[in-house]
């Protein structure tokens, strides 16, 4: 795998101090670019940007992390999501599960580890299809080369 940033993660967080530790964390020997948003509303307008992944606060000024998760689904279902809260309520865990999100965790020390995990996972997901997709490729021009070779050995036959 080429190890240029051409992988995109989005940082949704309104606590610039946050947010940067976030960044920092996870961009150390990492080969995903990090993008820093303030608001959901941010995220949203941004994501013709492709990203791969979203980090999403869920105390968001504006439309918060939920609105914003849903909305991001809205969009394409297929963007991973993770969101990040200080709140620690058990209705807050179950309302999140409760609308879809599968990962969803409190901020501390341990969830930069977990959101790596999550990033790397990710990344071997969109490698893996990346290398189906080449040998799909792979495959067709092979094929598309021994008709052209039959073909030729065919006419040749004929002809000499």
């Amino acid at each position: 795998m080429k190890t240029e940033k051409n992988k995109l993660v989005f940082i949704v967080e309104d606590n610039e101090m946050y947010s940067l530790m976030l960044d920092y964390a996870l961009s150390n020997d990492s080969v995903v670019k990090y993008m820093d948003f303030k608001t959901g509303e941010e995220c949203l307008e941004n994501l013709n940007l492709n990203p791969m992944l979203i980090i999403l606060d869920y105390w968001l000024p504006g439309i918060n992390g939920l609105e914003t998760f849903k909305k991001i689904k809205k969009y394409n279902p297929k963007i991973p999501v993770v969101i990040l809260t200080h709140d620690h309520s058990r209705e807050t865990a179950v309302r999140l599960l409760n609308e879809g999100v599968k990962n969803y965790f409190n901020k501390e020390k341990e969830s930069v580890p977990k959101i790596k995990e999550i990033i790397n996972l990710e990344l071997f997901k969109i490698t893996e299809a990346e290398e189906k997709q080449i040998f799909k490729i792979k495959a067709v021009v092979c094929f598309l080369c021994l008709i052209a070779l039959i073909t030729v050995v065919f006419y040749v036959y004929q002809f000499w």
